[in-house]
C-alpha cells in the first residue's frame, strides 16, 4: 500500500496504521485493526531496527531503497547559467528533448518544496534508552552511492517508466544533462543529479485467513481505511498478488454482466451476452428463417444451460479461461445446427416428407466427427499443468459431445414438432458458387503452390513464438491496476520478488565464522543491487553493520574479530533478535528437490541464508535472463567457498515454470489432438497419404495466425494457447463435410472437378455462413476490458476465417491438383450413390418415413 506524496515524515502514515494494524496486548495476543489484516511492516520501524543494531542513519536508508523507500525521480540542480537559459525556463521542453535523445518518454515534475523535511531519516531509541534525533535526508548518486552531506535542493525532477538507480537508462540521462552547455559561454547547465530515498514509502500488509477468504474486501477495507487518513482514491496505490487475483476476478465478473454501464451499452454492459446475441441475429440471417433460427438458438442455449451448470455440480468454479466456454459452445452448437439445417433445405426441396431422416443420414457421420475431433482437441488440454486450462479442456469437451446430441437428435425433432417452411429449388441454386468452384478448377497445381508459398511465409513468423503469463499483462493499459503498478515501480520498488537461498553445509561453516558468511552472504546482495531490472533486494545481513576483516598480522584484532561472530552467531540463533526467521534458517532436516532422497534443496545442519530481490513486473526483459544473471551473481561468490551453494527460488521462477508449461501444453495438446484426428482422417479416407494431405488445411490456420501475431511481438498466454486445440478441431469440421459430400460425388459418377464444383456449391454456403456467424459472435468478445478474453475473442475469430479459406480455397485447390488423385477411390456403379448421401431421385416407398402431426413421430411403413 502506497500512495502518492507520501513519505517518512506523511502523518496519515501513521492514521492508517492506527485503522488497519492489530496491536499486541500483554499476553502478546493481536488485537484491534482489521480483521482482514493478520500484519503490518512500515518502514520507520525497519529503520528504526537497523539503526539500532549500529547501522548508520543514512546507511539504512540506502540499503530498504527500493524494498520499501522509493528513491523517487531524478531530481536535477541547474547552474546559474541553466537557471538563466530561456529553453530552460519551459522544463516541458526539456523533458522532449531528453526523450527524442534518449528514446525513452522523461516526463518532468516541479521542484518539491518540503522534501527536506518529508524525506528526513526518522529517530530511534538506542540500547541505552537514549533518544536519537531525526537525520538529514539521504542522498544517493546516480550510481547509488551516497553522497556525504548532501544538499536537497533541486529544480526539477524528471521520471520514466521503471527508474531506478544505477540503471543504464539512469546513465545515458545523466550524461545528456552533464553535455548540456550554455551555447554562449560554454557554461554546463546541470550542476549536479541525485536520488533522495525517502518518498513514496510502501507499507506491506499480510492478510488473515479472513482475508485471504475474501480478498475483495480486504482491499476494500485497505481502501476505505486510507481514505479515513486522509488518501484520496486518486493518490492511493495498491500492488501485490491479492491486489491482482482480485482485480483479474472483478474483470472475470464484469464480462459476463457489468453494471457500471447502461443497458444501452450491451456491448459494455456484458460482452458474453452480446457475443450469444450476435450469434442468434447472424443465425438468423444466414438461415433466412426465423423458425429455424429460434430451432439452432434453443438447441445452443440448452447445451450452455446445461455445461454451465455441470460446473458448480461438480464441485469447480468459473474462472479467468472457463468464462469464455459458454460463448465457445454456444456458437460451436449453432454452427452444426446451421450444417443440419442446410442438409435439411437440400432434402426438403425435394421431399419434404423425408426430409428430416435424409438430412440427418447425411449429417450424422461428419457432424459426429467433427464433434469427437473438436472434443479431442480440447480434451488434449487436460494434459495442461495448468489448472485453468485443464477445466476448460475438460468441460468444454464434455459441452461438445452434448452440443452433437442436441444437434443431431435435439433440432431435428424440433424441426419435425415445428416444421419450417420447405425451400424452392431455386432458392439452393447458388451460380456465384459454381462459377467459384470451377475457377479454383483452373491451373489448380499453380494455385496450391501459391496458397501453400503465402502458408509458409506467415507460418515462419513463428520463430518469433514466444509466452507470457504475467497476470497484470491481462489488463488494459488504462486500466487502474495497470496505472498503479507504473507508479509503484517507476518510483518504489519493483513488485515481484525473487528468492535466492544460499545455504552453507557443515564443512562450510567450519571452515568459515558466522561473519565471514554473513559478508559472502552482503556482497551476493551488493551485486545484486546493482542489476538493472532489481530494484533492490534485503537480506538479514542489512540488519548487521559491515564486519571489517582484521589485519591478519595482528593477532589481538583476530581475536576480538573470532568473539563478534560468536556473539552475533549465538544472539541469532538463540532467537534473542527477533524477526530474523524470514531470513535466516539452521534447517533440521534435509529436503529434496526432484527426486525423493537427492536432497538437493538442503541437508539437515545446513545454514540457510534468504535474501529477497524485488524485480520490476511491467518491464519486457526476459526473466530467464534475470535468473541466469542471478545464478552467476551468486556462483561468482560463493566459488571460492567450499560447501557453499545456493537456490533461486519465488515468483520469477514461477513466472518461467508457468511459461515453460503454458509453451507444453500448447505442444502437446496441439500434436495430440493433431495426431487423433489425422487417424481418423486416414480411416475415413482409407489412406494414410489422402489423410495427411486433408490435414493441411486444417493446421494452416494454427500455424498462419500464430506465426503472424508472433511476427507482431503478441506473446501468447494461458488464454490465447488454448485457442490451438480448439481451431483444429472447428477446422475439421468444415472439413469432413466437404470431403464427405466429395466422396459421394465421385461415388456418383462424377469426374474429380465436377465433384469439386458440386461439393463448393453445397458445402460453400453452409461453411460461409457458419464460418461468419461463429466469427462474427466471437469478435463481439473484443471489447471486453480483461485482455486475455478480449485476445480469445479476435484470435479465435481469425483462426476460424482462416480456416474457411482453407476450406473452400485450399482444400479444392489440392482436390484438383495431382494431390487429388489421392482421394479417389473405385468409381461406383453407374446410378449407384453410397449410403446417407444425398440424391435427386425419388426414395423406394419401403424407405419412406411419414410424419404424423398427432403423435409428433416419424414411423416407417412397411
Amino acid at each position: 500500500v502506497t500512495w502518492e506524496g507520501s513519505s517518512l515524515g506523511d502523518p496519515r502514515v501513521d492514521r492508517f496504521l492506527q485503522t488497519v494494524q492489530p496491536v499486541a496486548d500483554s499476553q502478546g495476543v493481536k488485537r484491534g485493526g482489521s480483521p482482514y489484516v493478520a500484519d503490518v511492516v512500515e518502514p520507520r520501524d525497519v529503520l528504526r531496527l537497523l539503526q539500532q543494531n549500529d547501522v548508520p542513519a543514512h546507511e539504512a536508508v540506502r540499503r530498504l531503497e527500493g524494498v520499501i523507500l522509493g528513491g523517487g525521480p531524478l531530481r536535477v540542480r541547474l547552474t546559474e547559467a541553466g537557471r538563466k537559459l530561456s529553453r530552460w525556463r519551459h522544463l516541458d521542453d526539456v523533458a522532449a528533448e531528453l526523450s527524442q535523445a534518449i528514446g525513452v518518454q522523461v516526463s518532468y515534475e516541479p521542484a518539491d518544496p518540503n522534501l527536506a523535511f518529508t524525506a528526513q531519516v526518522p529517530g530511534y531509541t538506542n540500547a541505552s534508552g537514549e533518544e536519537i534525533p531525526p537525520s538529514e535526508p539521504t542522498v544517493l548518486s546516480p550510481t547509488g552511492q551516497l553522497v556525504e552531506k548532501g544538499s536537497v535542493d533541486h529544480d526539477l525532477s524528471l521520471t520514466w517508466n521503471s527508474i531506478s538507480v544505477a540503471t543504464p537508462i539512469t546513465d545515458q540521462v545523466v550524461a545528456w544533462l552533464s553535455e548540456q552547455k550554455d551555447g554562449a559561454g560554454g557554461e554546463p547547465l546541470v550542476e549536479s543529479s541525485f536520488f533522495i530515498p525517502g518518498s513514496p514509502v510502501a507499507i506491506a500488509v499480510t492478510l488473515s485467513d479472513a482475508g485471504l477468504a475474501d480478498k475483495a474486501e480486504a482491499i476494500a477495507a485497505l481502501k476505505a481505511a486510507a481514505l479515513e487518513s486522509g488518501v484520496t482514491a486518486d493518490e492511493l496505490k495498491l500492488g501485490g498478488s491479492a491486489v491482482a487475483s482480485s482485480a483479474l476476478n472483478a474483470q472475470v465478473a464484469h464480462a459476463v454482466w457489468n453494471p457500471n454501464f447502461p443497458l444501452s451499452q450491451l456491448h459494455r454492459r456484458s460482452v458474453i451476452l452480446t457475443s450469444a446475441l450476435a450469434g442468434a441475429i447472424l443465425a438468423m440471417v444466414m438461415l433466412r428463417s426465423l423458425r429455424l433460427a429460434v430451432i439452432v438458438l434453443a438447441a445452443g442455449l440448452y447445451t450452455v444451460y446445461m455445461i454451465v451448470a455441470l460446473v458448480p455440480a461438480t464441485g469447480a468454479s468459473m474462472n479467468m479461461v472457463l468464462v469464455v466456454m459458454p460463448t465457445l459452445l454456444m456458437v460451436i452448437t449453432l454452427s452444426g445446427g446451421i450444417h443440419v439445417c442446410n442438409y435439411w433445405k437440400h432434402a426438403a426441396s425435394n421431399d419434404p416428407a423425408t426430409a428430416v431422416v435424409q438430412a440427418c443420414r447425411m449429417a450424422t457421420w461428419p457432424c459426429v466427427m467433427a464433434a469427437v475431433t473438436t472434443s479431442i482437441g480440447l480434451a488434449s488440454l487436460c494434459t495442461s499443468l495448468l489448472s485453468p486450462v485443464r477445466d476448460f479442456g475438460l468441460y468444454s469437451a464434455i459441452g461438445t459431445l452434448l452440443s452433437i446430441g442436441m444437434v443431431l437428435i435435439g433440432i431435428p425433432a424440433l424441426l419435425l414438432l415445428w416444421p419450417a417452411r420447405p425451400p424452392h429449388e431455386a432458392e439452393l441454386d447458388h451460380p456465384g458458387w459454381r462459377a467459384f468452384g470451377r475457377m479454383l478448377t483452373v491451373r489448380p497445381t499453380l494455385q496450391v503452390t501459391l496458397s501453400l508459398l503465402m502458408t509458409v511465409a506467415a507460418s515462419a513468423g513463428l520463430y518469433y513464438f514466444r509466452t507470457e503469463t504475467k497476470v497484470i499483462r491481462y489488463f488494459p493499459d488504462s486500466s487502474r491496476i495497470v496505472q498503479d503498478y507504473w507508479f509503484i515501480e517507476n518510483h518504489l520498488a519493483g513488485i515481484v520478488p525473487v528468492e535466492t537461498i544460499v545455504k552453507f553445509d557443515a564443512d562450510a561453516q567450519s571452515q568459515s565464522n558466522f561473519l565471514d558468511r554473513m559478508e559472502m552472504v552482503r556482497q551476493i546482495q551488493e551485486s545484486m543491487r546493482q542489476h538493472p531490472e532489481i530494484t533492490g533486494c534485503i537480506s538479514l545481513a542489512d540488519f548487521q553493520p559491515v564486519a571489517e576483516l582484521p589485519d591478519e598480522n595482528s593477532m589481538l584484532a583476530n581475536s576480538r574479530y573470532h568473539k563478534r561472530a560468536n556473539v552475533a552467531e549465538e544472539r541469532i540463533r538463540s532467537g534473542e533478535i527477533t524477526g530474523i526467521e524470514a531470513f535466516y534458517h539452521v534447517a533440521d532436516k534435509a529436503h529434496d528437490l526432484v527426486t525423493v532422497g537427492d536432497q538437493q534443496l538442503n541437508r539437515a545442519g545446513d545454514e540457510l541464508w534468504r535474501i529477497t530481490a524485488q524485480v520490476n513486473v511491467m518491464t519486457d526483459a526476459d526473466y530467464a535472463v534475470i535468473l541466469e544473471d542471478l545464478h552467476k551473481i551468486s556462483q561468482e561468490t560463493l566459488r571460492l567457498q567450499p560447501g557453499a551453494a545456493h537456490v533461486v527460488t519465488g515468483a520469477v521462477p514461477l513466472f518461467l515454470r508457468t511459461q515453460q508449461a503454458v509453451l507444453d501444453s500448447l505442444i502437446t495438446s496441439s500434436f495430440l489432438a493433431f495426431g487423433i484426428i489425422l487417424l481418423i482422417f486416414i480411416v475415413q479416407l482409407k489412406s494414410i497419404a489422402a489423410g495427411i494431405v486433408a490435414m493441411i488445411p486444417n493446421i494452416v490456420p494454427i500455424t498462419i495466425v500464430f506465426g503472424l501475431i508472433s511476427y507482431a511481438g503478441i506473446r501468447i498466454d494461458i488464454g490465447t494457447m488454448i485457442t490451438a486445440s480448439i481451431a483444429l478441431g472447428m477446422a475439421v469440421d468444415g472439413t469432413l463435410h466437404f470431403l464427405e459430400w466429395f466422396k459421394a460425388r465421385l461415388a456418383a459418377g462424377q469426374t474429380r472437378n465436377e465433384a469439386i464444383t458440386s461439393s463448393v456449391m453445397h458445402c460453400g454456403p453452409a461453411i460461409w455462413q457458419t464460418s461468419w456467424m461463429v466469427g462474427l459472435s466471437l469478435l463481439m468478445l473484443l471489447p471486453a476490458d480483461l485482455l486475455l478474453i478480449s485476445r480469445f475473442g479476435w484470435l479465435m475469430a481469425a483462426m476460424v476465417f482462416v480456416a474457411m479459406l482453407g476450406d473452400l480455397i485450399l482444400l479444392p485447390q489440392i482436390l484438383a491438383s495431382p494431390l487429388g488423385k489421392l482421394f479417389e477411390g473405385k468409381p461406383s456403379a453407374p446410378g449407384s450413390a453410397p449410403a446417407g448421401s444425398l440424391s435427386p431421385r425419388k426414395p423406394d416407398a419401403a424407405s419412406v418415413p411419414h410424419f404424423d402431426a398427432s403423435a409428433a413421430a416419424v414411423r416407417f411403413s412397411p
